[in-house]
């Protein structure tokens, strides 16, 4: 279900920020835990992160990405953080 939540916030901004005529400057934290999972939409083993810049890619969205927040966020509209997935076993 995660990765239909962000698939689907991905879409959103795909859909609304085009519309505006206005750059958006993204950046994603990879500061997950690195915890793979099966992911039934791009039918391979990925971690929050990487699903997020793969979805990202896929609808041709410009992003930044480091393991550390940059000097300064107020560069960037978004922020995007994952922060990995929980698994209760």
């Amino acid at each position: 279900m995660k990765t239909f939540q962000i698939i689907g916030f991905a879409v959103l901004l795909a859909l609304i920020l085009p519309g505006t005529g206005i750059a958006v400057n993204i950046f994603v934290w990879q500061c997950d835990n690195n915890l793979p999972f099966e992911d039934p939409v791009f039918d391979e083993e990925l971690t929050a992160f990487s699903a997020i810049t793969q979805t990202l890619e896929e609808l041709d969205i410009e992003y930044d990405d480091h393991w550390n927040l940059p000097d300064n966020i107020n560069d960037y509209d978004v922020l995007i953080a994952p922060m990995g997935f929980f698994c209760n076993t």
